[in-house]
């Protein structure tokens, strides 16, 4: 999703005021005095006009296509501003890019069959008037649509095309120190829209291949009864991205969680995310371990090169994501 090339979506109010003031420059030099005034009237509603349509027009067709968007994309989106209530708006500016046109047509033919000055501005004022008051009734859509680029302009660079590794548990387990030893740099910090934390993006290099990677504070912390409507819409958000869960247990318990509760939690993440291998680890190995899960100690850098090549085998066995976009 390339959200850089939707242009500002100026308000209603800042779209005539550009009009008005394209239309006040025309000049007609080569004339009579009334085809003067017939053609200085006249060049100034087209420009009025068609200064207006096509910047309508062109934030219809620079808008990404909702229909070719990746459900990740298109889930954020639709949490945000609603999917059915964004398409409205974008058929509400199409309505008034053409129904700004036919109004100007209209009115040209006009201006061809009126003799005197006065009527002659009485109908490009008139025209003016008409067609401001379309440009009004879509302001709201206007507004709608500039939200939406700012959201879209603030989504996290995630390629969608590539595998993306999850890393979840309990609150204090320790999942930014995990990821911080797996990443090749500092993770780059995004915000999200659902969640008032943030969450990290890296990458790991493992065998001479980029992999990506993230870190979800706080919106893997609780039980999903616990959930609001926000945060499980989140859920099936990263549904659509989460390709490998490591999951991060603390057998020490200093994280403030028991076992229990930390296995239900472990559980929960299990079900809700089908369609993702989770390999579930311990940290903290210099406190507390468990047999049957790999341990690791993100403070003492201990562990990873067998976690490293554990997530290499899984991420390299994952079949090409299928394709988003245009034919």
């Amino acid at each position: 999703m390339n959200a850089k090339s939707i242009p500002t979506v100026l308000s209603a109010d800042e779209i005539l005021e550009k009009a008005f003031k394209r239309a006040d420059k025309i000049q007609v030099w080569n004339a009579g005095n009334r085809n003067k005034t017939r053609s200085d009237s006249g060049s100034k509603l087209n420009s009025f006009g068609h200064t207006i349509s096509s910047k309508l027009r062109m934030y219809v067709r620079k808008f990404p296509s909702l229909d070719q968007l990746h459900p990740f994309y298109y889930s954020l989106i639709d949490l945000k501003v609603n999917n059915d209530k964004l398409r409205h708006s974008l058929g509400a500016i199409q309505w008034a890019a053409n129904t700004t046109d036919l109004i100007l047509k209209e009115n040209e033919k006009k201006l061809k069959g009126t003799e005197g000055k006065k009527d002659m501005e009485k109908v490009r004022k008139s025209a003016y008037g008409r067609i401001s008051s379309v440009v009004k009734k879509v302001e709201k859509d206007l507004v709608l649509l500039q939200e939406t680029r700012e959201f879209m302009k603030s989504l996290p660079e995630i390629n969608v095309d590539e595998p993306v590794t999850v890393i979840a548990g309990a609150p204090n387990v320790g999942k930014s120190a995990v990821m911080t030893r797996l990443t090749a740099a500092t993770p780059k910090i995004a915000s999200y829209p659902f969640t008032t934390q943030n969450i990290s993006i890296g990458h790991m290099d493992l065998e001479d291949e980029r992999f990506q990677i993230m870190d979800t504070p706080g919106l893997l912390d609780r039980p999903l009864e616990e959930r609001n409507d926000i945060e499980r819409h989140a859920i099936l958000a990263i549904e659509h991205i989460a390709s490998i869960i490591v999951f991060i247990l603390d057998p020490s318990e200093s994280c403030g969680y028991v076992m229990e509760k930390q296995e239900n939690l472990r559980a929960t993440i299990i079900k809700s995310f089908p369609q993702a291998k989770v390999i579930t680890i311990t940290n903290k190995s210099d406190m507390a371990t468990m047999d049957e899960y790999l341990a690791v100690s993100a403070l003492h850098d201990k562990g990873f090169e067998e976690l490293e090549k554990l997530l290499y085998k899984e991420l390299d066995a994952i079949p090409p994501a299928p394709y988003y976009g245009p034919d």
